[in-house]
């Protein structure tokens, strides 16, 4: 399975962050400009972000064929289980040794 290695700022102009993966790969994802769990730490808005895209894609919480989605980076980092970016990075990669 692939791990995240890096998190910086994208160079895409409507995207927040890059993930750099171990394959030398790199994922952008977020949106530049909006309001993430990290920003606000509003608990409601982080069950209702989860449960409308989960609706729309189970992708957001699922691994596929050893790759990780722009969709499951940002259900895991911007809107995980914690405010913290690099716990949530921790998480996600501990998740995807499975």
């Amino acid at each position: 399975m692939v791990k995240i290695v890096d998190i910086n700022p994208s160079t895409k102009k409507n995207k927040k962050l890059v993930a750099t993966l171990d394959d030398g790969s790199s994922i952008h994802f977020g949106s530049k400009n909006s309001q993430t769990y990290l920003d606000h730490q509003d608990k409601d808005k982080r069950f209702n972000y989860l449960k409308r895209h989960m609706a729309n894609q189970n992708e957001a919480y699922l691994i596929k064929n050893n790759k990780v989605s722009a969709a499951t980076l940002s259900a895991r980092l911007l809107w995980g289980a914690t405010t913290n970016l690099n716990k949530n990075v921790e998480i996600l990669n501990r998740n995807l040794t499975y």
